[in-house]
């Protein structure tokens, strides 16, 4: 075991300064336009990709944009942080060597999480959206720290984690001696965030308090659903990972299930729209018909282990509770939809999904089912 210092951790520089600054701005509601406009004017290259940014169709601006005081005008001190954050922490998750594709999973993780909280913002409101973005991009920065001033340790983490199917925060914890949930919250409380972003960053891996009917949307319940869906998109886990997406947002929407859906395709769309100006790395993300395929067969998998008393498949800790029996929302999700109850076989209606999927792939590729 390796006793890190978090002390000193959180003192070693991991954002650069004029991130830091932006993110001390946001936290003050008094900060006057021309301060933030002083702050990012500093970095000609960040001044460059806003203004690229406040020139783009997205705007509809008839007149080109040639000055940051103009962009903030027109954009507002919100989006200015938000962008200038997303920039700044895209620039500090770039990294060569042997841990780069460490750094780049990181980054897409991280400009995910905060496309989705931003996304179920806007739709289900509560929470300024640009906010959810803000709180997105950093709600797991700690990890950034790891990766910046302990890579060899923590890689090991990483791959630890994965092979034995356990919660990397564990491994962290027992390997590290601190986590990174732990280096997050004292990061964003060192930058002076808001209280209330530092509650929702702590309840984010909290399981949501059960409560009759649906809730009202949180930041910290944003921050779950946003998590489900980077992690599924990145991950290889899908169908744990859907399984999560499905109950978080089942907390707030009564269409979870046809959420869950809108929610990926309208990400993996901005992904596409933003990739090349924010270097998220999008090689290896498939479609969304590629990814729903390949959770709908770890679903059926993990259904007919179900069945099976001899299957001895090792099964991911997230998908056991603390007396180790398997979520029973999860043998209820595979059950259903792959399954009949009766006769053990796929059912019509896993046959009928099963076979939309292979329409659209096909469809996609211009080639035949």
């Amino acid at each position: 075991m390796i006793n890190l210092d978090s002390d000193k951790l959180v003192r070693l520089p991991s954002l650069p300064t004029v991130a830091i600054e932006v993110l001390r701005a946001l936290s003050n509601p008094d900060v006057a336009a021309f301060e933030l406009v002083n702050l990012v004017s500093a970095d000609p290259a960040l001044s460059g990709k806003i203004l690229q940014v406040a020139n783009s169709a997205r705007f509809g601006n008839t007149r080109p944009v040639g000055d940051v005081h103009r962009a903030s005008m027109l954009l507002g001190k919100r989006v200015i942080c938000s962008l200038s954050l997303g920039f700044s922490l895209a620039d500090a998750s770039m990294a060569k060597g042997p841990h780069a594709a460490l750094f780049k999973a990181f980054w897409l993780r991280s400009f995910t999480r905060a496309l989705a909280a931003r996304t179920l913002a806007e739709r289900y409101g509560g929470t300024p959206p640009d906010e959810a973005f803000t709180l997105g991009l950093v709600a797991q920065v700690g990890q950034l720290i790891l990766l910046k001033h302990a890579s060899e340790p923590y890689a090991l983490c990483i791959a630890e984690a994965a092979r034995l199917g356990r919660t990397l925060e564990s491994i962290e914890a027992q390997l590290l001696g601190v986590t990174s949930a732990e280096l997050t919250l004292r990061m964003l409380s060192e930058w002076n965030l808001p209280v209330l972003f530092l509650d929702a960053v702590r309840e984010q891996d909290s399981p949501p308090p059960d409560a009759p009917g649906l809730v009202v949307p949180t930041l910290a319940s944003y921050l779950r659903v946003a998590a489900a869906l980077a992690n599924f998109i990145d991950g290889s886990a899908h169908g744990l990972h859907l399984v999560q997406l499905y109950e978080t947002l089942s907390r707030f929407s009564a269409t979870a299930d046809d959420d869950a859906e809108w929610l990926l395709v309208r990400v993996t769309k901005l992904l596409r729209q933003n990739a090349s100006l924010f270097n998220v790395d999008l090689s290896q993300v498939g479609t969304p018909t590629d990814l729903l395929s390949a959770a709908t067969e770890q679903l059926a998998g993990l259904a007919i282990s179900g069945l099976d008393p001899s299957e001895t498949r090792p099964i991911p800790e997230e998908l056991l509770e603390e007396n180790g029996e398997l979520r029973q929302r999860l043998v209820e999700l595979t059950r259903e939809s792959t399954v009949d109850p009766l006769t053990a076989v796929f059912n019509r209606r896993y046959f009928h999904r099963r076979l939309k999927d292979q329409v659209n792939r096909a469809r996609d590729n211009r080639t035949h089912v």
